[in-house]
């Protein structure tokens, strides 16, 4: 009876420190998975909220690619007025920042600037980046297809 106390309470206080030690705020607790391996894919942008109301992104898809070797490639896909379909791509580089906790991506506007996003959650299906633009708080929500 005392080792099967025992042991729940080792089971019960193991869980609770990995619940505690979590890297990013909205999770996972623990992944198998390395976060460059979670990060380094291609991800579809599903969700883009502005100081917590949904931004509304009518008419376009969204595509980013992040690479191992730090390169960085938006696939931005919309329909123009005249209904004709425009897709456009924009290179660019990634690091990690904040002990992995953000990554910062160079502006596509001004090579010499890099733009921070909190990183709230990295799944292997799902990622959430934070970032204040402009005294707005942006949430971005990306899955893998």
């Amino acid at each position: 009876m005392k080792t099967i106390l025992k042991n729940s309470l080792i089971s019960i206080l193991l869980i609770l420190t990995i619940g505690a030690c979590k890297k990013y705020d909205e999770g996972p607790a623990i992944s198998l998975r390395s976060k460059e391996k979670r990060l380094c894919q291609t991800w579809k942008s599903k969700e883009m909220y502005r100081n917590g109301e949904v931004e509304e992104v009518s008419n376009k898809s969204l595509y980013m690619k992040l690479e191992k070797d730090g390169s960085y490639l938006i696939t931005a896909t919309y329909n123009n007025s005249d209904g004709s379909v425009v897709t456009n791509d924009y290179t660019s580089e990634w690091r990690w920042a904040n002990n992995k906790e953000d990554i910062e991506i160079r502006s596509f506007l001004d090579i010499n600037s890099w733009d921070t996003y909190h990183i709230k959650q990295l799944k292997y299906k799902e990622i959430i980046l934070e970032r204040d633009y402009k005294g707005d708080l942006m949430r971005y929500v990306y899955i893998t297809e």
